[in-house]
């Protein structure tokens, strides 16, 4: 049996990767102008549909049992991938996948490999690694190691644990397209190096500095006896700070990366998305991997992360801050845009 989910959890990692190219790509072709804004929307409606799932998947599961859920979940992948041709508003007679191949053939040549390391610059590795400490930011937070430290330290239940962690969450959702905005005018790498220092600053106020700030507080509030009410609602606040500031790392990432590679070079936009990709399920990986050797050590996990994120900011703040936003003087050539029946043929 275990087989078995492992087989489909394999498969689905597959998919879910392959769909994942196909969506950035697709963004970053036909939204060169304003990817910040459209990544910030569209993080808004992945955390929507991360928000809505387990609702509809157990009432799916009240309805019929424990195959519904997969069945009509499904049935709208297969229906949506039906459609998307249609979708894509492709002209008659072209197929996505004539189009990918002529226009990736035209714009760029050699192996996967080799426009790969040709696009690695200095540049575009900058934002990649910080997108990277975004992700694995996220992925200890979410992993448990929050969770141990509010249970054991302020004595929350799982529904106040829950609520905390939807804090950060929702305020990441809901900021997205306004940070998407902010960075499409003053520039994604500036934007990322913003966000990289709140959350590198709430991490601090989360586990070393939290404890002191808040008896800080407490006595600036002339309270008598600062307890664990006053403690929850601070790590509440800085939880909210948490999702705004990791808003700023990571909704414009991909523009900083996008706007390092020549625009209408189609091969070189691909290989930035495998990038962009790579990098964004390395921090997924990471990030629950080092909660689990931090185990308990709350103070020290955050203390560590801030430091490490504080410190690359001064590394490669510069190096982030120069990154233009895209040019809009350079002609666009899209991936996906209709091909003359001269091109079919």
């Amino acid at each position: 049996m275990w087989l078995h989910h492992a087989t489909l959890g394999f498969l689905q990692g597959c998919g879910a990767s392959a769909s994942n190219l196909g969506m950035f790509a697709l963004i970053a072709d036909l939204f060169e102008d304003s990817l910040g804004q459209v990544m910030g929307l569209n993080e808004l409606s992945i955390g929507a549909g991360f928000s809505l799932g387990p609702l509809i998947g157990s009432l799916l599961f009240d309805l019929g049992g424990f195959s519904m859920p997969f069945i009509i979940c499904g049935a709208l992948l297969t229906s949506l991938a039906a459609m998307m041709p249609v979708l894509c508003g492709l002209s008659e007679g072209a197929t996505i996948t004539d189009q990918i191949v002529n226009k990736s053939t035209s714009a760029g040549s050699g192996s996967a490999l080799e426009r790969l390391w040709r696009i690695c610059t200095y540049r575009l590795l900058a934002p990649a690694g910080l997108m990277l400490f975004g992700t694995v930011v996220w992925g200890v937070i979410d992993s448990g190691f929050y969770t141990v430290h509010s249970q054991h330290d302020l004595r929350l239940d799982q529904t106040a644990v829950g609520i905390n962690l939807a804090a950060a969450s929702g305020a990441y959702a809901l900021l997205g397209p306004c940070v998407g905005c902010i960075a499409d005018k003053i520039g994604y790498g500036v934007t990322m190096t913003a966000g990289g220092s709140i959350s590198a600053s709430a991490l601090l106020m989360l586990g070393p500095v939290g404890k002191p700030a808040c008896a800080a507080l407490g006595q600036a509030l002339q309270i008598g006896d600062v307890g664990d009410g006053l403690r929850r609602w601070w790590e509440f606040t800085i939880l909210v700070v948490l999702g705004c500031g990791q808003a700023g790392m990571l909704i414009p990432s991909l523009g900083a990366m996008k706007s390092t590679v020549p625009p209408g070079d189609t091969s070189s936009t691909e290989a930035c998305i495998c990038l962009f990709n790579s990098f964004q399920q390395a921090g997924s990986v990471l990030g629950p991997w080092l909660s689990s050797a931090l185990g308990t050590k709350f103070n020290l996990g955050s203390g560590f992360i801030a430091a490490s994120i504080f410190t690359y900011c001064g590394l490669f703040g510069k190096q982030l801050c120069l990154t233009r936003i895209l040019s809009k003087r350079t002609p666009k050539v899209s991936l996906y845009e209709p091909l003359s029946n001269s091109e079919i043929c």
